[in-house]
């Protein structure tokens, strides 16, 4: 099997920054990026949940796969909404099969 090596960035935000992180993964010339409501998680500040009565404390998950490049740049960009904000980020090396889609 021909696998291409890419970077995935995992991102877990507040759902009122949706809108600014696409335009750094935009900006950074990220090939694409998939967004998934985050439901339920437990962290430093305790468990948390969605479903209350205002959306006001909503989160998503923001999924990057990318080339090195891409990823060491949005990593840049991203840096100081990470100082103001909670947000969860992670980095992996991973595999991709169909090169030309990232």
């Amino acid at each position: 099997m021909n696998t291409h090596p890419k970077k995935k960035l995992e991102f877990v935000i507040e759902a009122s920054l949706q809108r600014s992180l696409i335009e750094l993964i935009d900006k950074a010339g990220a090939p694409g990026y998939t967004v998934m409501p985050a439901q339920a998680g437990r962290g430093r500040d305790g468990a948390w949940e969605s479903g209350h009565i205002s959306s006001a404390f909503s989160m998503v998950a923001i999924i990057v796969v990318c080339d090195a490049t891409v990823a060491d740049r949005l990593s840049e960009e991203v840096l100081p909404m990470l100082e103001r904000f909670s947000a969860i980020v992670t980095i992996a090396d991973v595999s991709v099969l169909r090169e030309k889609h990232f």
